[in-house]
């Protein structure tokens, strides 16, 4: 007996009509933005080698993984992030070019939810790669192509949360055994974990609950140096401050909030992290960093930092936005089978005017006008004896 033949696997979604145009749409606003300024498309396979995430600084556990086997019984994954691919593909077709090299790539990845803490398993990603170049200058631009993807999407209505793993790596260092349980409860925001690891760790635990807390406006910055005296986490606050200069300069710093406790998902980033939300909404949209050390999984020294927005998020927040995806529908008919309406002149004026055409193909007017109506047409143009006769619906 079949109990799945008319459902999707947990995870994953079929998307209907104003979900594939917002769809749609926000990836034309992306790829136009990446292209503007000076990204080019690349594509890999979504079926990679096991070996690409089993081991290394990319390393992922198999848990998470979709795996299969190839028709010589070698191990395959589903691809379940895009930044190790492009590393990959850099390493075996790209390292010859000439670096800062600039990339953008829109795909699906997949990757089994584990924590139950996420919605999909299935996850269209669209991001770029900044590949070769280390410093300010690279974190400014990353920062603001971030920062001018979202106000494309969501106008003001978002923040940018930015951290720096250098932060997190000094107060980790305190914790020796604990230091996997103090990443993880730093990373869900868990206090009562928080408090009680940082009991355990006595005098040395207090840094801890400190960082925790370190969340908010340009402010935070003036109190984490209060706070924080390791020279590592300090110089990662400098870095942080002469961007958000940078940024303020640049006028964007209008949605810019800070988080030192900020650890990201994947365990390859380096650096600078952040994360964009929409205002009243829980879940990330974008998120992106990073990681000077990913490529040594290839031998090579080659910094990078990148970011991707998660789409399915982002459709979950313009499709409760009332924002127009779909023209206007004008239904043509005749009762003259021999007659084709798509055949018509009208129909390019129609078009020109910015209707959707649609063609009746129902045998009656009658038919026509309760099939207009439920596909929600604005208006009918009925051909007869080559005259025309437009009704609102």
């Amino acid at each position: 007996m079949k109990k799945y033949d008319k459902v999707t696997p947990e995870g994953t979604r079929d998307y209907l009509f104003r979900e594939c145009k917002i769809r749609r749409g926000t990836e034309n606003s992306l790829r136009k933005i990446f292209e503007d300024f000076g990204y080019d498309e690349v594509m890999t396979t979504s079926l990679e080698f096991y070996d690409v995430f089993s081991d290394g600084i990319g390393k992922m556990s198999q848990n998470e993984l979709y795996t299969l086997t190839d028709g010589s019984g070698r191990l395959i994954t589903m691809r379940p992030d895009s930044t190790k691919p492009i590393a990959r593909l850099f390493a075996s077709r790209l390292k010859e070019f000439v670096l800062p090299i600039k990339l953008f790539y829109s795909q699906p990845v997949f990757k089994r939810n584990v924590r139950f803490n996420k919605k999909f398993d299935e996850i269209l990603q669209m991001g770029v790669e900044l590949i070769g170049a280390s410093g300010f200058r690279s974190d400014l631009e990353i920062l603001i192509l971030a920062i001018k993807c979202m106000k494309e999407l969501f106008g003001s209505d978002f923040y940018l949360e930015i951290g720096h793993m250098g932060v997190i790596t000094s107060v980790l260092n305190s914790f020796s055994n604990l230091k996997n349980e103090a990443k993880q409860a730093l990373a869900i925001k868990n206090f009562p974990d928080i408090e009680s690891l940082a009991n355990q760790m006595g005098k040395d635990g207090a840094v801890l609950k400190t960082v925790s807390k370190l969340f908010g406006g340009k402010e935070i910055l003036l109190e984490a140096k209060k706070e924080l005296q390791d020279k590592e986490a300090l110089l990662a606050i400098k870095e942080i401050e002469e961007l958000y200069l940078a940024l303020d300069n640049a006028g964007c710093a209008e949605n810019i909030i800070f988080d030192f406790s900020v650890v990201q998902d994947v365990q390859y980033y380096t650096g600078l992290v952040f994360r964009g939300f929409v205002k009243g909404k829980g879940m990330e949209v974008m998120s992106g960093g990073r990681y000077d050390t990913l490529y040594s999984d290839y031998s090579l020294d080659i910094p990078a930092i990148g970011f991707a927005f998660n789409i399915n998020e982002t459709i979950d927040v313009l499709k409760k936005e009332k924002i127009e995806t779909e023209k206007p529908k004008i239904v043509i008919y005749s009762s003259d089978k021999m007659v084709n309406p798509m055949s018509l002149e009208v129909v390019k004026q129609y078009i020109e005017k910015g209707y959707s055409f649609v063609s009746s193909i129902c045998d009656t007017l009658e038919e026509t006008i309760t099939w207009a109506k439920a596909i929600k047409a604005k208006k009918i143009v009925i051909v007869e004896n080559n005259k025309l006769e437009e009704r609102e619906i």
